[in-house]
């Protein structure tokens, strides 16, 4: 009996280059390396308030062109937040959990949202 194996691959990780645990405003640029893998289609960039240590809103999300590494977020003031991001190849996300989660606070700057 011959039978057909089928390949699925998934994307691999992008990795969040940012590292503070404080910036000065609610506008936040994410960044990122490529990942190691194929070629990449699209990002999406995920974020969400952590409203106490283990009570955090539900993810939002942003779809980021295949070719950019980095996005700017407009984020409330004086608030703690997560980021994420996965990459897209061949309509195939890499798991959102397998993703650095950067975590931060947004300082007292202007509020523009």
């Amino acid at each position: 009996m011959t039978g057909e194996i089928s390949l699925i691959i998934i994307p691999g990780v992008p990795v969040i280059v940012n590292t503070t645990k404080q910036v000065t405003s609610g506008i936040v640029v994410v960044a990122w390396e490529l990942p190691l893998a194929c070629a990449i289609d699209k990002y999406t960039v995920y974020y969400r308030e952590v409203i106490f240590l283990e009570v955090k809103s539900k993810w939002h999300s942003v779809t980021v062109n295949g070719h950019e590494t980095s996005y700017t977020l407009h984020l409330s003031c004086k608030k703690e937040y997560d980021v994420a991001v996965t990459s897209w190849s061949d309509h195939r996300e890499s798991n959102l959990s397998d993703s650095k989660i950067w975590n931060f606070k947004t300082g007292e700057g202007n509020d523009d949202t």
